[in-house]
This record gives C-alpha cells, sequence and structure tokens, in this order.
C-alpha cells in the first residue's frame, strides 16, 4: 500500500464492525477481532528491515515451505509486506499488497497463522489493504483448493473475475476483483 507524501507508511485504526481511521502520527493500525471468546487485538504495520527474517521464518513454519523467502525479503525491502501482531507481539498473520497485477493494486499473499485463523485476522489484513490503496480496482486471486480465502473474498464483496490453469498443477487459481471507491485521502 502507499505511503504518506513523507514516506512513511500510512496507519489505521480499525474495529472489527467500523471502519477504518487514519491515526496522526501513528505507526500502527489496531484491531479487534470476532466473538467475544475469540476476540485478538492486533497491530498492523509494515514489516521493518529488522523482522524479515522472523516473517520468513514464521512463512515457513505456517506454509512448510522455504519456496517464497527470496521473494518475500524483495517485498519487505520494497515496503509492500504488513504483519499482524498479537499483543504479545506475536506474528498472527502477514500480507503483501504490490501494483504487480497489470500496474493494478494487488494482494499477493495473506497468509495467517493457524492458531489465529477464525478470528478475523485475515479480515483485517485485506481490510487494511482495501483501506491503504486509492479509489479503483483491487485485485486478489486463490487456489481453487483454498476455500477459506474464497470464502473470505465472498464475504467482503469480491467478485470472480476470471482463472488461470496451469500455475499450479491441477489446482486453478482463481483471480478476484473489487472496486474500491475511494481511497484513504476520501474516507
Amino acid at each position: 500500500p502507499p505511503t504518506s507524501s513523507a514516506g512513511v507508511s500510512r496507519c489505521y485504526r480499525v474495529h472489527a464492525a467500523t471502519a477504518f481511521r487514519e491515526l496522526p502520527g501513528s505507526k500502527s493500525l489496531r484491531t479487534g477481532g470476532g466473538r467475544k471468546d475469540r476476540t485478538v487485538s492486533l497491530e498492523i504495520s509494515v514489516v521493518p528491515s529488522a523482522d524479515s527474517e522472523r516473517v520468513c521464518a514464521f512463512d515457513h513454519r505456517v506454509s512448510g515451505s522455504m519456496a517464497r523467502r527470496d521473494w518475500l525479503l524483495e517485498r519487505i525491502e520494497a515496503g509492500e509486506c504488513h504483519y499482524a501482531l498479537t499483543a504479545r507481539a506475536l506474528i498472527a498473520g502477514v500480507l503483501v499488497s504490490s501494483r504487480s497485477f497489470f500496474r493494478h493494486p494487488f494482494i499477493d499473499l495473506v497468509i495467517v497463522e493457524p492458531d489465529h485463523r477464525r478470528r478475523g485476522v485475515g479480515r483485517a489484513l485485506v481490510r487494511y489493504a482495501e483501506f491503504c490503496w486509492p479509489s479503483g480496482k483491487l485485485f486478489t486471486s486463490t487456489n481453487e483448493s483454498n476455500l477459506a480465502m474464497q470464502r473470505l473474498c465472498d464475504s467482503l464483496g469480491y467478485v470472480r473475475s476470471g482463472v488461470i490453469d496451469n500455475l499450479d498443477d491441477n489446482d486453478p487459481e482463481i483471480i478476484y476483483y473489487k472496486r474500491i471507491p475511494h481511497g484513504p485521502a476520501h474516507r
């Protein structure tokens, strides 16, 4: 997501049931999550270079693969990687968002710690990306086998926009699209 004119990442506060609002001088977004007994408090911010190894270790642990390591390091260096931290500073989820899809904003990756799934972490990360990008089109994609991401996209008003075969063997990639009515300057 874009940065402010000073080059500092914009930061927002959200509660699960309310809209985002910018926090002047803040360095993070704070959110509360789902049902009362499953609530998780988060701060979402750009991943600093100092935490790059921590994010790569998180991805390896959650995905079971080191295949994205170099790509993640590049995204962190570019300021396109954000993480959701719990009150105990544990990584609950990671978001990568860039202009990688025909120069349109694209949510490249949402990955959530298994113990924090179904608690609003993925929703908070996607809504954060929606709020940060300027008005226009926002795209994301997921494998046909990833039913949880499909349900998340459907629940947030994303529309299926196409399918790409042959990226992963026997698991087509579904492209989703959402029109963002207005960016942070208008909210």
